[in-house]
């Protein structure tokens, strides 16, 4: 895995980073009770999501969902090394193919792809022949970083295994996929020892007489970069990958599209302060499920994966397959949420299921990989309206809601509308046209946000640095917060706050 986002350094004792986010929530608080009414079509949208059940409570790893409606994944064991297994969608008949396997290494191993008939599944298998410490495998060589990890192919039952490549030292490879029709296999590999000699290789998976790769050709469509591969299209005639272009080593991941046959490439996401990685096609190939920190920042200064991940919350999001109509899935860092953890959550790889209706993933946070879950998040039919249209009416037509009655406040503490004279037919079409620019309002206000929060923020850290005066100056706060009352408002250090 990798990373992305702003993210501002602490103060020198470590509260400061917690001053403008509780700040600007009390603020924003205070916005939403001021406007007199406020349109039903302009709140934040569902999650898509019709329901989250946990399969694998502890020690869950990657995942991939076969063919055969049989998940392939890998978990942490008790030993502190990754190990193959498979198990049923309800995660029922789970099975270990690898712990105390003599046929494979008994360091690490997982990161699994089924081969589209049902009868193989490559996955990633640490060299031991390649030297490594207790410390290197708690991070670098296990599957997801792939440090002297070589690719194998097993039946299902564990019971053949055949060696797929031999890399070298201070190598590494990342996430294996089949191509729908089995010919193909791509995957991410490090050809060199930097952290830039990454490309995407593409080969093909030979059966016979055993498994092996012939014709291995290599990729760097956006130069010396980090890759890593996620799917091959529908079509199998493009992939879709992670590269990471920032100046820093956990910063600029995002998702693109290359054409395989001309090199042509999509970008998909284009954020350098958001992590985007992990994304797969639906089986129709019309959606795009990946992981993101969209609304989260982290800490891109970090030279550690395990500092980067203090601060690191990454959810599922969706998008049509040329990159728009980007919708929120999941909110596990989202507090008032069902899904809600209580503590930061990185979603990592996940699988759509063979109907595409449902999504094995994997949720880390909280207790370690100890902690780490594997889920099954029921989208269904993905909602109407999906492609950007608005979904379907009902006989009711929407209204507009009053937040307060007038007369509880004083005459200038809320803004009031005088709705136009217009009869239902008007009033309905006047409702469509508004829940269907929901999206675009959402994301106008988001931006707003988000510029008043650094700038509220910039402001504090200057006044913690005795810069600025502790009371906040006249228009420093939005148009319909800023007032005599909040022109009293000072900012105070924790320990300076008294009971009183």
């Amino acid at each position: 895995m990798r990373t992305n986002a702003r993210f501002r350094t602490r103060g020198s004792d470590g509260r400061m980073r917690n001053a403008a986010p509780l700040l600007l929530t009390v603020l924003l608080l205070c916005s939403s009770l001021l406007p007199g009414c406020v349109p039903r079509g302009t709140e934040p949208p569902a999650p898509t999501a019709n329901g989250i059940t946990t399969i694998v409570a502890e020690r869950g790893g990657r995942v991939d969902w076969g063919s055969n409606g049989v998940i392939a994944h890998s978990r942490y064991g008790a030993d502190g090394y990754y190990d193959l297994w498979v198990m049923s969608s309800d995660g029922s008949g789970a099975r270990c193919l690898t712990e105390g396997n003599p046929g494979i290494s008994q360091l690490h191993n997982g990161q699994p792809t089924w081969h589209p008939s049902g009868s193989y599944i490559v996955f990633q298998s640490q060299d031991p022949s390649l030297p490594h410490t207790r410390e290197e495998d708690y991070v670098q060589t296990q599957p997801g970083f792939g440090k002297h990890n070589n690719l194998w192919a097993t039946d299902p039952d564990g019971e053949c295994l055949y060696q797929l490549t031999n890399i070298g030292e201070n190598r590494a490879i990342l996430h294996p996929h089949f191509s729908h029709d089995g010919r193909k296999l791509t995957w991410a590999e490090r050809l060199g020892p930097r952290a830039t000699d990454w490309a995407i290789m593409i080969a093909d998976f030979v059966a016979s007489p055993e498994p092996h790769l012939a014709n291995v050709e290599s990729y760097q469509p956006l130069g010396k970069v980090w890759y890593e591969t996620h799917a091959f299209s529908p079509d199998d005639s493009r992939v879709l990958f992670t590269a990471g272009t920032g100046g820093g080593s956990w910063s600029g991941f995002d998702i693109w599209e290359m054409e395989i046959a001309s090199g042509a490439l999509t970008q998909l996401t284009a954020d350098p302060d958001v992590w985007d990685e992990h994304a797969h096609y639906s089986p129709d190939g019309s959606q795009i499920v990946w992981a993101s920190s969209r609304g989260y920042a982290y800490d891109t200064d970090a030279r550690d994966w395990r500092d980067v991940a203090l601060s690191l919350k990454l959810d599922y999001w969706t998008m049509e397959s040329d990159g728009s109509n980007k919708q929120r899935l999941t909110y596990f860092n989202e507090p008032g949420r069902d899904e809600y953890a209580g503590h930061n959550v990185i979603v990592a790889d996940s699988s759509w299921s063979p109907d595409g209706k449902r999504i094995a993933a994997t949720v880390l946070g909280g207790g370690g990989r100890e902690q780490a879950r594997i889920v099954v998040i029921d989208v269904g039919e993905l909602p109407a309206g999906s492609s950007g249209e608005a979904p379907p009416t009902t006989s009711e037509p929407s209204v507009f809601v009053p937040a307060h009655e007038k007369g509880a406040f004083a005459e200038d503490f809320f803004m009031y509308y005088d709705l136009p004279d217009i009869n239902d037919d008007e009033r309905l079409e006047l409702a469509l046209e508004a829940r269907s620019g929901w999206r675009e309002y959402c994301e106008s206000v988001s931006a707003e946000a988000g510029e008043f929060s650094q700038e509220l923020e910039d402001y504090i850290r200057a006044w913690y640095r005795g810069e600025a005066d502790a009371r906040l100056p006249d228009g420093l706060l939005p148009a319909n917060i800023d007032s005599d009352k909040t022109h009293s408002w000072t900012l105070v250090r924790p320990k300076d706050i008294r009971p009183e």
